[in-house]
């Protein structure tokens, strides 16, 4: 049977082979060490619900993917853009926000959908701005994947 621990290998194995994070933990966040720098950018995945059906078995996660924010010692009003601020912050949330879409689309229609995964409904993200005791940024994303529920009743 398919089901959660499967799942979450897929998403690791998508994770790693992506080639942009470089740790993938699953579970509670407040057990992972953020303090450690050599972790980033790092994928999270955390199990929120499950609905046993008839014929499939959905799983909602929660994704997070932060990286470090970068701050750059260049006074701001020297600066011609403010808008570019000085961090790295918007880079580490469009990097981080890629990703996590390269992740679903796996689930749409590469991978894991050949292993008979699938995103159910549109996913969403949130994105998280220093939220954790170093500078980190990234996103939060809710989805749900369907599975068939091989489940046998004799």
């Amino acid at each position: 049977m398919k089901g959660y621990y499967h799942i979450t290998e897929k998403i690791r194995d998508i994770a790693i082979a992506d080639g942009y994070i470089n740790v993938v933990t699953e579970g509670d966040i407040s057990e992972v060490d953020l303090n450690k720098q050599t972790i980033f950018p790092l994928l999270h995945i955390v199990p929120t619900n499950a609905t046993l059906g008839a014929k499939t078995t959905s799983i909602d996660f929660t994704l997070i993917c932060l990286n470090v924010v970068d701050i750059n010692n260049k006074d701001i009003r020297d600066e011609l853009d403010p808008f570019f601020k000085q961090d790295n912050e918007q880079d580490v949330l469009n990097e981080t926000l890629n990703f996590l879409n390269n992740i679903v689309s796996q689930f749409r229609r590469g991978s894991a959908y050949s292993d008979l995964f699938q995103v159910f409904g549109d996913p969403t993200a949130q994105p998280i701005r220093d939220s954790y005791t170093n500078l980190l940024a990234g996103w939060s994303l809710d989805f749900t994947v369907l599975v068939p529920n091989e489940a046998n009743i004799c």
